[in-house]
């Protein structure tokens, strides 16, 4: 036995640790910041404590959306390195399309695709959280739909489009 195989079976402790710590320092987090709301909304006005919720919400999104998305596939990838021999991978992944892990797998192929996509995930959720970047964007987008015209082809494509009833 090779005195590398303990190494490598050790790896999954510090992915739980991690794992855990960062799930303890997001939720310290969320609550540091609402303990400050709380202790200011009777000082501030109420469209500046909307604009700090929604900003409370676009931070805990933002740092659970690596967890949720990169631990899973972490796992997956540590425990298909815990074998001896090279095929151990494969006969992982074979493992979770039979028997009672097939509900798994597609979990675990959902996690690396969004491993894959949190870069264009992480500017969208702050978009859609944030009210004033939200603002921008809609104004942003509104300004180009009436300067491209796109409006009045839009309006073209559906009267032309109508089907009258016999």
């Amino acid at each position: 036995m090779y005195w590398f195989w303990y190494i490598r079976e050790l790896m999954v402790v510090p992915i739980s640790i991690l794992s855990l710590s960062s799930v303890v320092c997001i939720v310290k987090l969320y609550l540091y910041i609402a303990k400050h709301i709380k202790s200011v909304s009777g000082y501030i006005e109420q469209s500046r404590l909307k604009d700090e919720r929604s900003l409370l919400r676009a931070i805990t999104m933002q740092g659970l959306l690596p967890l949720l998305s990169s631990t899973p596939a972490l796992w997956m990838i540590y425990i298909g390195s815990l074998g001896k021999d090279a095929d151990n991978w494969k006969v992982m992944l074979q493992s979770f399309s039979i028997g009672p892990f097939e509900i798994i797998a597609p979990f675990v192929n959902m996690s690396i695709t969004l491993m894959s996509w949190n870069p264009v995930i992480d500017p969208l959720l702050t978009l859609f959280c944030v009210r004033q970047y939200r603002q921008v964007f809609v104004g942003w987008l509104r300004k180009f739909y009436y300067k491209t015209n796109i409006g009045q082809w839009l309006k073209m494509e559906a009267v032309s489009s109508t089907v009258y009833p016999l």
